[in-house]
């Protein structure tokens, strides 16, 4: 998970390429303890291309701990350019 996360991180990708890392990281981020998820969210929350199906899964998780640090990425998605 955090090899994904970094290549992500440390890249620049086509939107296909974002929504690919995002289907992995999806798959993957189900069989994750509560800590690690929180990591990811704070992480993928800090990058200005993170697959939002993602931050999306991660704002709605059912730990606070891991839904709050993707909060202000979803306000600023939903404000548009």
């Amino acid at each position: 998970m955090s090899y994904a996360t970094d290549l992500l991180i440390s890249g620049r990708y086509t939107d296909n390429e974002i929504w690919m890392f995002g289907e992995v990281i999806g798959r993957l981020e189900h069989d994750i303890e509560t800590a690690a998820r929180a990591q990811l969210a704070e992480r993928l929350a800090r990058t200005g291309n993170a697959p939002l199906s993602i931050i999306n899964k991660l704002a709605f998780d059912d730990s606070i701990d891991v839904a709050a640090r993707c909060c202000g990425i979803l306000n600023d998605s939903m404000r548009g350019p």
